[in-house]
């Protein structure tokens, strides 16, 4: 059906009132769906005469525009923009319960990396997750406030080995609680209590509840008989680095004691050390260190031979 035809129809069609608002109103009527059909004809959409639809179509698509403007430029200000909808909050904007729980743990322990019980897993956060997902080769992936990597938690004293091989003090945080304690306390609504139980370096790993858990094929992590933990202390230690090269030929006195954890056997000694320490050589050649501690300040020559031991038999240094 043509306009021209479906326009002499409506016309003929009988008005419900004879005054000439009715029929103006009834003619505007004609005229768009005329305009309409004539319109979906040739493809085009069909637009109201009139200044005042012309006024209406630049209001929809300037609405359309503030609104798209407005949730892009929220997402980057945190303005809320456009009808009423507000931008999608960061993902870091407000820490959830666990992470802000992770977080405290982590600040609490600096320099250890934390292995978190979560329900039927073993999870890493942040900088650990980045470690672990180099060192173990498991998948690491960004979710919410920190980067996370999770491994099962029958497979716990594997990864922790391969941890503590690579050199790294790990500390393995369980929950406190069980799920019926929770249900029965006032705490419902808050994350499981959760606290550092182990801490794992090559010196200890043989001491706590992931001893003889090797398995066939792992790592060994202890690297034969350098299982101790061997402290080094150096009288006048803040007197000696003030020292030039020539001044630092001075005898020394020093103190070593070596504990190993699994055996409980203690050795140390105190003696007076010249410019090669040749008695702290002999002394760290027959208690191999896996952990070397260093208290207060030393000399020189004592740092560049601990480092140099360290390197050789794969000591973990801490101060």
């Amino acid at each position: 059906m043509d306009a021209a035809r479906a326009s002499s129809i409506l016309e003929a069609l009988p008005c419900s009132r004879s005054d000439a608002e009715a029929a103006a109103r009834h003619r505007r009527f004609v005229q768009k769906l005329v305009a309409g059909a004539g319109n979906a004809l040739r493809g085009e959409r069909a637009v109201e005469p009139g200044a005042g639809d012309a006024r209406g179509t630049e209001e929809t698509q300037g609405t359309e525009e503030t609104r798209g403007a407005g949730e892009t430029r929220g997402a980057g200000d945190g303005q809320s923009m456009g009808r009423g909808r507000k931008p999608a909050a960061p993902p870091s904007a407000k820490l959830t319960p666990l992470e802000q729980q992770v977080s405290e743990l982590k600040a609490r322990h600096p320099g250890v990396v934390l292995v978190i019980e979560c329900g039927y897993k073993y999870r890493f956060f942040g900088r650990d997750a980045e470690i672990a997902s180099r060192v173990l080769g498991i998948f690491a992936f960004q979710d919410r406030a920190f980067l996370t990597a999770s491994v099962p938690v029958p497979r716990l004293h594997v990864h922790v080995r391969r941890l503590v091989a690579a050199g790294l003090k790990v500390g393995v945080v369980q929950q406190t609680e069980t799920a019926a304690l929770k249900q029965a306390g006032a705490s419902r609504s808050a994350p499981f209590r959760r606290a550092l139980t182990q801490l794992y370096t090559r010196a200890t790993l043989e001491t706590g509840p992931l001893a003889g858990l090797g398995g066939e094929g792992e790592e060994d992590s202890g690297g034969g008989e350098g299982r101790y933990v061997v402290a080094v202390v150096e009288d006048d230690g803040a007197k000696a680095r003030e020292f030039s090269l020539e001044d630092d030929q001075a005898p020394v006195h020093l103190a070593v004691v070596a504990v190993e954890p699994s055996t409980g056997d203690v050795q140390w000694a105190v003696f007076q050390d010249g410019p090669l320490r040749p008695q702290l050589e002999a002394a760290l050649l027959c208690v191999p260190p896996a952990d070397l501690l260093t208290l207060g300040g030393l000399s020189g020559e004592t740092r560049r031979l601990l480092g140099a031991l360290a390197c050789q038999s794969r000591a973990r240094q801490e101060q």
